[in-house]
């Protein structure tokens, strides 16, 4: 007979972070496509207007300790729902066709790269944020070679802290901080390179100034409503209304 708990081991953790990025950078990418999920949501349901969405990214700190953010003002996740969804590994309400992340893992990405990963999280109405923060060095030593073998779920119970603090209700937003990056994470500290990535992995809209926009929609629609929607490029220092 099956036991009644399958255990997951720490190691795993590693697999969805390091594991399943080559490139660095590329868990940037997953940030950035939650946010556009947020945006799109808020949108969706009037929370915000039409190019109301907004991306925040910027790095701050010493030269010793710094921190990459990425804040958008989409929908948040509300109070109550807000911990179960931070801290679930590959669990998603996010629907294929409709987002541009359905997995529910991307989150996770960061692990490798900093030595707190933070999320901060408000939904409007609410006067209440949820911060979860990711010890991301405790967590990196769970997956570290010759580690004692343990359970995912008390890896993240003892790597995972949460608090709440008071914000104006009328506000709505998600905040990831990457604190202390360390390692190839200083990478994003390079804001040439930082901006020539993003120009070509986030999917924005096209430039209202690209004659063809309509006509590729049109013929995306129905790849999209199969789910199988394909990532947008746009070139480096081209403008579009998304931003």
């Amino acid at each position: 007979m099956l036991p009644e708990r399958i255990k997951v081991g720490a190691f795993f953790l590693e697999t969805l972070t390091t594991g399943m990025y080559e490139d660095p950078f590329h868990c940037l990418r997953e940030y950035v496509q939650n946010s556009f999920d947020a945006i799109s949501d808020a949108v969706n349901s009037k929370v915000l207007g039409e190019g109301e969405g907004k991306i925040t990214i910027s790095v701050t700190g010493s030269d010793n300790r710094q921190t990459l953010a990425i804040r958008d003002n989409g929908t948040g996740i509300r109070t109550a729902d807000a911990v179960d969804r931070l801290v679930s590994l590959g669990s998603s309400t996010k629907k294929p066709g409709l987002h541009a992340g359905f997995r529910g893992i991307g989150r996770l990405a960061g692990i490798a790269y900093c030595s707190t990963l933070q999320f901060k999280t408000k939904s409007v109405g609410e006067s209440i944020a949820t911060i979860v923060n990711f010890d991301c060095s405790k967590l990196r030593g769970f997956m570290a070679p010759g580690a004692e073998a343990r359970d995912i779920d008390q890896v993240i119970r003892q790597s995972v802290s949460i608090t709440t603090v008071e914000e104006r209700e009328i506000d709505h937003f998600t905040e990831v901080q990457m604190i202390g990056l360390s390692g190839l994470g200083l990478e994003f500290n390079a804001s040439e390179k930082l901006t020539s990535y993003l120009s070509q992995y986030t999917p924005v809209d096209y430039a209202s100034t690209f004659d063809f926009a309509n006509g590729v929609r049109a013929y995306r629609a129905p790849t999209a409503a199969m789910g199988r929607r394909r990532k947008r490029r746009r070139r480096p220092g081209r403008r579009t209304d998304a931003w």
